[in-house]
């Protein structure tokens, strides 16, 4: 079971599909329509790949790369996700707990790394940071999503559910059951189980964020379409006035009602024929 889930190996691959995530992510980026925190979400990806490819090389490059920066990566991946969605969904950036987030497991992990090497706290600090940002992504997912869009993106929740409740496990199992990690590399099979449900679940998420932009895109399309469709009904027009009767029975100048129902604006002036009858002494010059 330990060389079925030999912790080099998965990280080696788990970064392949990270890879290859990523890519998929810049080729929607660059050849659809995305909103703000798409960009995000891309480098998010980016910074996964690349953290699973350092540490796959623990022993090969040195430990500040290997566990440090990346580590440091594959948290950012998390981080970057939680920016991305408060950005889509018009919400407060609080830039400062991010960087307060990082900057603590990037202590931590220096100091539980030369000064005190202790393994298992390193796994500790990571699961946990982990799980609390994915909890922070299903509420911001869960409550604000349907405010933008009117429907609700199940797939992530269940996604970052599913992340959040093993890293809490994980958390809970190195701190209370797990003996001491002489070596990463080496670890149990719980940390390469944790690899594979990381690339698993990470393919959903990947999955979620394309869907639930593309939703945005049908949203948006729906609503123009709904604006085209009201200009191109039955208009009730007064015969003297001019003014139209709304969905609300009130009557608007044809003006206001057109401005309001599309993106045109009104420049005026005088037709031939008005200024030759306001204006008939300088309708011939």
């Amino acid at each position: 079971m330990r060389s079925f889930l030999d912790v080099r190996t998965l990280s080696f691959i788990t970064g392949i599909i990270y890879l290859i995530l990523f890519l998929t992510m810049v080729y929607v980026y660059t050849t659809r329509k995305t909103y703000p925190g798409f960009r995000e979400w891309v480098v998010a990806f980016f910074l996964a790949f690349a953290g699973l490819l350092f540490i796959s090389l623990r022993g090969i490059v040195p430990d500040y790369l290997s566990i440090i920066v990346g580590n440091l990566f594959a948290a950012a991946q998390v981080v970057l996700i939680d920016y991305g969605l408060v950005a889509f969904t018009e919400g407060k950036q609080r830039m400062g707990w991010h960087i307060l987030s990082l900057a603590f497991l990037m202590t931590m992990f220096l100091y539980f790394t030369y000064y005190s090497p202790i393994v298992n706290i390193r796994i500790i600090i990571f699961s946990g940071i982990i799980a609390l940002y994915c909890i922070h992504c299903i509420i911001i997912i869960y409550k604000r999503i349907p405010l933008i869009l009117r429907a609700s993106n199940w797939l992530l929740i269940v996604a970052l559910s599913f992340a959040a409740l093993w890293y809490a496990l994980r958390f809970f199992f190195t701190l209370f059951l797990e003996d001491k990690i002489s070596d990463f590399m080496v670890a149990g099979s719980v940390h390469g189980l944790t690899l594979i449900i990381s690339f698993a679940a990470n393919i959903l998420i990947a999955l979620g964020l394309i869907i639930v932009n593309l939703q945005r895109v049908e949203h948006d399309f729906l609503m123009v379409k709904n604006e085209i469709k009201t200009l191109k009904g039955f208009l009730p027009i007064c015969s003297s006035c001019k003014k139209i009767r709304d969905d609300k029975r009130y009557w608007t100048q044809l003006e206001a009602y057109i401005r309001d129902h599309s993106e045109a604006e009104f420049s005026h002036g005088l037709c031939p024929d008005c200024m030759r009858k306001l204006y008939p002494g300088l309708a011939g010059e």
